[in-house]
């Protein structure tokens, strides 16, 4: 049986329950991007004619993946949620 919450109760079970931040995965998905797109520029390859361009997409996942590695994010704490503003939607 489905179970109906109250406003109050909505609110207060969205603000411990579900995070607000969702970090990426850091095990390669911009290395694996950048895989697959020099083995689609590659000579032979389906996408020969744009393979400079390809190339250069693979650079910037690259690049990204490197970010990635050394990003060291940190969730918020109580009083800096405190300081922020309420979005619209939650009014």
């Amino acid at each position: 049986m489905t179970r109906i919450l109250e406003p109050g109760q909505i609110e207060a079970l969205a603000e411990q329950a579900i995070p607000r931040i969702r970090l990426p995965e850091r095990s390669g998905p911009f290395a694996a991007r950048a895989r697959r797109l020099r083995q689609l520029g590659a000579p032979g390859a389906i996408g020969q004619a744009i393979g400079d361009y390809l190339s250069l997409m693979a650079t910037v996942a690259d690049a990204q993946q490197a970010t990635l590695a050394t990003l060291d994010p940190r969730l918020p704490d109580i009083a800096e949620l405190a300081r922020s503003p309420r979005s619209s939607a939650s009014r």
